[in-house]
């Protein structure tokens, strides 16, 4: 390894690092919060969970990951060249903050399903107001405006919501984020991509450093605020850098082999809830 790609790899490693102990440490505190403020979990007829676990997780994930990017626009890459610039940085922190305060609401006070759908869209709409970017062109034609506005809309909260129908178990919903990112981070790899790589790279360390405490017996779960924000984040990522045919390949399997703990949860939920019924 010459002197060149050894700076490289630390670049990649400084992010990847700065994002898992972030999130590492961060999220310890997340649990000792969670319980003050309401986020948590409440074992019912329709979880499978025994205990109140605190759903907070979301937050560190969210830090931390923007701490990394933080860190590498600053420090480990100052010239960096990309898709995932910092003019996009900024322009999705404050989106997806939009979104990160409908998550917290929705952890705290179970925001109706309209409601929360409303949320995401507005988040949608404002990232795609501010940096221009969305689909641009369908099979080699230019998209009319609204066209391109709808469609960005639809893939966003399509993805945002895919990631949160499916943390329903341990691990489930951060292991599968983690995939996907690897292989779109692969993918940007091999096409000469390498800045923007390592922004999902710190993508990749903040759910990482999350994952341990995630594991079963989960101690903390992601909540709607985190599950929500790794879509929207995966979404965002593949509409500026042309990677969406990437991101649904990688996507493709996981979500294939993740449907069946998904419809084995749904299953449970609904036994227990017609026992409830006929008891009654």
């Amino acid at each position: 390894m010459s002197f060149l790609q050894f700076q490289d790899f630390l670049k990649y490693a400084g992010v990847f690092t700065t994002g898992l102990m972030w999130a590492y440490f961060l999220t310890p505190v997340m649990i000792w919060v969670a319980p003050k403020i309401g986020m948590v979990d409440t074992p019912d007829a329709r979880r499978i969970h025994k205990k109140t676990t605190p759903r907070s997780g979301g937050l560190a994930v969210f830090i931390a990951f923007h701490l990394a990017v933080f860190f590498a626009f600053q420090f480990f890459w100052p010239n960096f060249k990309g898709g995932l610039n910092e003019s996009w940085w900024l322009e999705f922190l404050l989106a997806s903050s939009v979104l990160l305060v409908v998550g917290i609401l929705d952890d705290i006070f179970s925001l109706k399903p309209v409601i929360k759908l409303l949320g995401q869209i507005l988040a949608a709409t404002l990232l795609f107001t501010l940096s221009g970017k969305g689909f641009g062109t369908l099979m080699g034609m230019e998209l009319p405006f609204v066209v391109d506005l709808a469609l960005t809309v639809f893939w966003t909260v399509a993805l945002i919501n895919a990631f949160n129908l499916i943390d329903g178990l341990d691990g489930l919903c951060s292991g599968l984020a983690i995939i996907s990112a690897v292989g779109l981070a692969g993918s940007f790899f091999i096409r000469g991509m390498h800045g923007d790589a390592m922004i999902l790279l710190g993508l990749i360390g903040a759910v990482a450093g999350f994952l341990r405490y995630n594991f079963y017996p989960a101690k903390i779960f992601l909540g709607d605020t985190g599950s929500m924000f790794i879509g929207f984040a995966l979404a965002s990522m593949s509409l500026n850098t042309g990677g969406k045919s990437t991101l649904l390949v990688t996507l493709g399997m996981p979500m294939l082999v993740a449907g069946v703990p998904v419809m084995d949860t749904i299953l449970a939920i609904w036994r227990r809830s017609m026992r409830k019924l006929i008891a009654k």
